[in-house]
């Protein structure tokens, strides 16, 4: 019985539990919705931008944060976090981390420490004892703070570019003031050498720019200058501007001073202003016969501005304008400048293209008396670029111009002058027949002239020209492999490419009456055709650790022959006329090329032109490169004939180098004018790898149009980070600009052959 009473208790207290259940049921009320994981919806990224990743993540919804532990990543946009444990606020985007906290921008590492505290929205934060890298520039302290993006302060801490935990060198300060991509400003320095100090100074400025250093001093003495000191130091204005101040001290010459200035506003305006002037007790006089025979007390100066404006990808403005004191200033004060351009010339150019066009108005004045240039004011040119014509299959390109042409002299009041209106046209029908390309085409040129070279009378030329462009390819694979005197050959293809071009022109006015401005006016009658013929034998070989192509022998040669070499035709489209002159047929010039290389660490190449008229060679050039483990040499021979006014020249050039050991290398430099049997130049030097800096120092000896075996002794302390940061003394020293063969195929500043037409046909303007 009293088993009966508990069952019917127990099916009692059962119906009244599940009662309420079965009656929702029957109503069919929904269940309620699921509750949501909070992580989840934390880092939702249209609430939440900041990503959180690690080995173990915790949300605490009361303090509105998420604790992060083991291989902390946080990402904010451009910016990443990494670290061994990190808290983040979700609403302020603070985060508080430690723990090896390295802080990257565009994958670039910008900061790390032991902790930090940083503010993902503001780009703000701290770091107490960390590290700020401003490349190639490390930044400690006790206490850095980000104050936002791109400015940072270091308090109590140092600056250098050692990679090592104790440094060889470093510049303390009691404040540092960084700001990102411009400048470092450092209050009460000291640098320190080793662990001692050797240098205090009460404010410095360092610019982060390349083209700029904090300071450099040369000092030396040499036979023009006598003793002299040069100092420059690099300012920074803001992340747009900056620049140097230079102050210099000559014991022979005098004093001098000057500024330069660098703007860079992106697209809309960059630049460099440039002046510089001294006092020389012993300028040259250079209206004298010998103007360093003659030598007198003036001033000496110079003025440079180097500006460019895009207006569009495709559209620009370009200006330069130079003055100088005379033709010999930058070879006595600035050779760098000098042997980049011998004579800097004035001029603004305005350039527009397009995809079927392009257009250009240029301004070129003399602003030098001792400058020889033809003068353009203005000179407007549109040009139609090559494509189809009515017809898929026939393309057209033509370029018109006008001109007002002015050709002034060296110190001379003599002129010639012209105003010129010129038109090209051509038309060509490119067809391909399985290997085999032909391009014939026909074009003309017309041209106004203002003035005869002799006369005033006007002058129309009107020049009709047509010709062809015929060529095709042959190759042989021969599947060989083998190594015979320690050449490697994978595999063997050789390419042969023949062609023949033909260009006839015939001009109805002769050129000797015109006045010759640039290669417009040099145009007569010619018919000329060219054979050609490129051999290239390739394999493969494994060069820098890849497997990479390599013509190891190319050979390329091209021939003219010239119809009635006098420009006189007997039978023309125009009147003949008559002139004394050769008019037989003949050869003219023999062009080749060889490269070779036969080993990854041998490279020669010969580049001849030679005149079968005159039966002589009017350039050879050759180079030959050994890099033999920690050996490298270069040799070179550089011939020119003399054409015309032009002189010749014939000078070989030796340069080597010796690597002994990772810490000293040792070279020559030498050139020679097989013509006058002088000894231009020859140097030694050695350089010593001290970690963060490199010695250079030798001994140079330079004869030139200025002085006669000027003997420098020379040395060079330079910065890796910053080659340009340097004290130097002795002044400038030699450098040689080594020849681009190319490992593999042909350098990338070398186009083929093929592709150049004969000096004679080139069209538009010089």
């Amino acid at each position: 019985m009293n088993l009966f009473k508990k069952i019917v208790s127990c099916a009692l207290l059962l119906l009244i539990v599940i009662a309420p259940s079965s009656l929702a049921e029957d109503k069919k009320t929904p269940p309620p919705a699921p509750r949501e994981f909070a992580l989840k919806k934390l880092f939702e990224t249209q609430k939440y931008d900041v990503e959180a990743v690690a080995d173990s993540i915790e949300y605490s919804r009361d303090m509105k944060k998420v604790i992060a532990k083991g291989n902390v990543v946080l990402t904010y946009r451009d910016t990443k976090l990494t670290s061994d444990y990190a808290e983040i606020e979700t609403e302020t985007k603070v985060a508080y981390a430690r723990g090896h906290v390295i802080v990257f921008r565009n994958e670039e590492p910008t900061a790390h420490g032991n902790e930090i505290e940083y503010d993902f929205e503001h780009e703000s934060g701290k770091f107490p004892d960390g590290r700020l890298l401003a490349t190639p520039w490390f930044a400690k302290g006790e206490d850095i703070q980000q104050i936002r993006k791109g400015l940072a302060v270091v308090n109590q801490g140092s600056i250098t570019t050692c990679d090592r935990e104790r440094p060889h060198y470093d510049i303390r300060a009691k404040k540092v003031t960084i700001y990102s991509g411009d400048k470092m400003i450092a209050r009460n320095v000291t640098i320190y050498a080793l662990g001692k100090p050797i240098f205090w100074w009460p404010y410095m400025v360092i610019p982060l720019k390349q083209n700029h250093y904090p300071i450099s001093v040369t000092a030396g003495y040499n036979s023009r200058f006598g003793g002299f000191v040069e100092v420059s130091k690099g300012i920074a204005i803001n992340k747009n501007i900056s620049g140097e101040i230079q102050a210099d001290w000559r014991a022979r010459r005098g004093v001098g001073g000057g500024a330069e200035l660098d703007y860079d506003y992106g697209i809309w305006a960059t630049g460099v202003m440039k002046a510089y002037i001294t006092q020389d007790k012993r300028a040259p006089k250079p209206r004298a016969e010998h103007p360093f025979d003659e030598l007198e007390n003036r001033e000496r100066g110079m003025i440079s501005w180097r500006h460019r404006t895009d207006l569009d990808p495709y559209s620009n403005i370009q200006l330069r304008y130079n003055r100088l004191a005379d033709e010999y200033f930058l070879q006595e004060f600035f050779q760098h400048e000098h042997r980049a351009e011998v004579e800097p010339q004035s001029f603004v150019t305005l350039t527009k293209n397009s995809e079927h066009y392009g257009f250009l108005a240029h301004f070129e004045k003399k602003m030098n008396t001792f400058e020889s240039l033809v003068e353009r004011l203005p000179e407007f040119r549109f040009d139609w670029k090559n494509q189809p014509f009515f017809n898929p299959r026939i393309f057209y390109d033509s370029q018109t111009s006008f001109a007002n042409l002015n050709k002034r002299f060296s110190r001379s009041d003599y002129n010639e002058d012209v105003v010129r209106t010129d038109s090209f046209h051509e038309w060509s029908a490119p067809m391909k027949w399985k290997e085999i390309k032909f391009t014939p085409y026909i074009n003309g040129r017309g041209t106004y002239y203002s003035r005869e070279k002799e006369s005033d009378q006007d002058q129309f030329r009107a020049i009709l020209g047509m010709g062809a462009d015929l060529r095709t390819q042959f190759y042989k694979t021969i599947p060989v492999t083998w190594r015979r005197a320690g050449i490697e050959i994978n595999h063997l293809r050789h390419v042969m490419e023949p062609s023949v071009q033909f260009q006839h022109l015939n001009s109805s006015v002769s050129d000797e009456t015109l006045s010759r401005f640039d290669s417009i006016d040099r145009l007569d009658d010619a018919n000329i055709v060219t054979f050609g013929l490129e051999n290239r034998f390739q394999t493969k070989r494994v060069v820098a650790g890849k497997m990479r192509r390599v013509d190891f022998v190319s050979l390329n040669t091209f021939l003219n022959y010239e119809m009635h070499p006098d420009g006189r035709t007997r039978v023309g489209l125009f009147e003949p006329f008559e002139e004394p002159g050769r008019t037989s047929s003949n050869f003219t010039i023999l062009s080749q090329e060889i490269v070779l290389r036969p080993y990854e660490w041998l490279q020669y190449e010969l580049r001849t032109d030679y005149d079968m008229e005159r039966d002589a060679f009017r350039i050879l050039n050759q180079d030959l490169l050994m890099k033999v483990r920690r050996l490298k040499i270069i040799f070179g021979h550089r011939y020119t004939n003399s054409i015309g006014e032009l002189q010749g020249s014939s000078q070989f050039v030796f340069d080597g180098r010796w690597v002994i050991n990772p810490l000293w290398t040792v070279g020559g430099y030498l050139r020679w004018d097989s013509e006058t049997q002088d000894l231009q130049e020859w140097q030694l030097s050695a350089t010593r790898d001290l970690h963060d800096f490199l010695f250079d120092f030798g001994y140079n000896v330079r004869n030139s149009d200025i002085s006669n075996s000027n003997k420098t002794l020379f040395f060079n302390l330079r910065m890796k980070a910053f080659p340009f940061i340097h004290i130097r003394g002795g002044g400038n020293y030699s450098s040689f600009g080594e020849p681009r063969i190319g490992d593999t195929i042909a350098g990338a500043n070398q186009s083929p052959i093929s592709q150049q037409r004969p000096e004679t046909y080139e069209f538009g303007s010089a």
